[in-house]
């Protein structure tokens, strides 16, 4: 069963104020640190090595709810961000750490 929680993406994240200017949306990477921080929290002895995939597949804008949703499958995470049940984002990370 995956495991969900809650993707803090804070309106006022400076990376908006370029990315794009009167459009703003999140980039790439600030949703991908943004997982990072979740999983990391909810496994402390977590360890990402790399980010083995990732797709971005709509546009993540301020003031969006989005949950993230994983699994680990032996030293990799399969992650979908998700917005009202429909995917926004989704990847794979290695990783080390976990038992």
């Amino acid at each position: 069963m995956p495991e969900r929680r809650p993707l803090p993406l804070p309106a006022d994240h400076p990376a908006l104020a370029g990315h794009f200017p009167g459009q703003p949306v999140f980039p790439a990477v600030v949703l991908l640190e943004a997982v990072r921080g979740v999983l990391t929290e909810a496994t402390p002895d977590l360890r990402l090595l790399a980010v083995s995939q990732a797709k971005f597949l709509r546009p993540v804008t301020p003031g969006m709810a989005v949950e993230l949703s994983w699994e680990q499958e032996g030293r990799r995470i399969r992650f979908r961000c998700l917005h009202e049940g429909a995917v926004v984002a989704s990847g794979e990370l290695a990783i080390e750490g976990v038992a």
